[in-house]
């Protein structure tokens, strides 16, 4: 982050750190490195990082306000991802069908430990074929008590 000053002579091609200057030559480096601006692209990087991290927590707040409308709302297709709380490994269930108070539910065959792990497990061959039910008030109970924690659309 600091600047540096070097002198060279032109004639043999020596160079000189800031240390082995003349005090004339060190009085010109001080007024160089005063006059010298960083250029502005030396923070571009920082910038672009926290583009990218705003963009993340924009997003992240959208899905999880969005996660609210899904829960109240389903649509077939939609992807619960839970936490079994006997085992402590993760899977998901897969809405089949909706009905006026009630949500049917495909579970998939798979479990995982890690949360990153669900979308390893997360593929339309490893569902069952039998759906059960569960009640509209059940799901957001689930999702209270922290069993449900994520709903993809």
């Amino acid at each position: 982050m600091s600047k540096k000053v070097f002198s060279e002579c032109n004639n043999c091609k020596a160079t000189n750190e800031f240390s082995g200057m003349n005090e004339k030559l060190r009085r010109a480096s001080i007024d160089i490195k005063k006059e010298t601006k960083t250029p502005i692209w030396y923070w571009s990087g920082l910038g672009i990082i926290a583009i990218l991290i705003a963009i993340g927590y924009y997003y992240s707040a959208q899905h999880d306000k969005d996660v609210v409308n899904y829960i109240k709302e389903p649509l077939a297709g939609d992807v619960i991802r839970f936490k079994n709380k006997n085992t402590n490994y993760y899977s998901t269930l897969k809405v089949s069908s909706v009905t006026k108070d009630s949500i049917f539910v495909i579970q998939n065959n798979y479990e995982t430990d890690k949360k990153s792990g669900i979308s390893d497990i997360d593929k339309s061959k490893n569902y069952t074929t039998e759906p059960f039910g569960l009640g509209r008030n059940e799901i957001q109970e689930m999702f209270d008590k922290n069993i449900f924690y994520d709903i993809n659309r």
